[in-house]
């Protein structure tokens, strides 16, 4: 409910206020004396309407209205700003047109709710078309045609859609039909897939089975070449069993020899002493034996 209006600066009204009765508020004055001027405001203040400033009293830096509705203050102000206030909340970025969304709930009015002098009698001119417009309005009779537009467009989408889908399953069941070699093709396919499947298992196998083989034909080779490198090596053990055992035959012939050179020596001494004794008997026995009287020989 309405229950103060107050005016500063806003057309003839420099500041003046308005307490509204609970019931009927009737405003009566001598012409020009702002009567139009206060239901001006409340449209300005409720519906951000009239735009402009051109009701902002001449020379004042601003103009404001204020209305308080169920112990709510709602202020409108235009000057270097241009803002609206709820319970001195301020909104500043609403638009030209538009009214704070949390203000437009608290007065919920509409045109519909707003009437002033200048207007008709509240719908006695209006023509029966417009009257049922209006109430359509008011009671929202709009909205039964609207649903029922909406369900008839919906019904009309439903039964094209209803077409299609009756005529998408007839060529489903056709092409069904049509497919029926599709089912003994996967049974065939299944079957393949499975020998497939063992056919590359038994590749598998194969395949290391033929490693296995070249595997052992490696080792085989190379068994047979460290045979050949066991033999060798025998051999070898042999002439060196040789070669030592003709070192040792050879270092008893050089012994053998070097005793030899020391008999020989020892020979040829014995000689030279033989010569010497035999020349020193003869020295002293003459070249007569003195028991024989043999001649000695020499």
């Amino acid at each position: 409910m309405i229950e103060r209006l107050e005016a500063t600066n806003f057309q003839v009204h420099d500041n003046f206020t308005l307490e509204l009765d609970k019931q009927v508020t009737s405003l009566v004055g001598r012409s020009d004396s702002g009567k139009t001027s206060l239901l001006r405001l409340l449209s300005w203040i409720c519906f951000n309407q009239p735009r402009g400033e051109a009701f902002r009293t001449h020379g004042k830096d601003f103009v404001r209205g204020k209305l308080v509705v169920d112990g709510h203050m709602i202020v409108r102000k235009k000057g270097k700003k241009n803002t609206y206030s709820l319970d001195w909340k301020t909104f500043a970025a609403f638009g030209t047109v538009k009214v704070p969304e949390e203000i437009e709930t608290l007065l919920n009015l509409s045109e519909l709710n707003y009437q002033d002098q200048h207007s008709p009698p509240f719908w006695l001119s209006l023509s029966p078309g417009q009257v049922s417009k209006e109430l359509n309005a008011i009671i929202n009779l709009g909205l039964i045609d609207d649903v029922l537009a909406h369900v008839a467009s919906e019904l009309r989408k439903a039964k094209a859609t209803k077409e299609v889908c009756k005529s998408r399953l007839k060529d489903a069941r056709r092409k069904r039909k049509e497919l029926q070699w599709v089912k003994e093709f996967d049974t065939d396919l299944q079957a393949l897939e499975l020998l497939n499947k063992r056919a590359e298992e038994e590749e598998s196998r194969t395949s290391l089975l033929r490693q296995i083989v070249e595997q052992r034909e490696i080792l085989r080779q190379r068994e047979e070449t460290l045979s050949m490198t066991i033999l060798d090596a025998g051999t070898v053990l042999r002439i060196g069993e040789q070669l030592e055992q003709s070192q040792e035959q050879t270092e008893r012939l050089l012994n053998y020899c070097t005793e030899m050179e020391q008999w020989q020596s020892k020979a040829t001494e014995a000689r030279e002493s033989l010569i010497h004794l035999e020349s020193d008997l003869v020295e002293m026995i003459g070249e007569t034996c003195p028991l024989c009287q043999q001649p000695i020989s020499k």
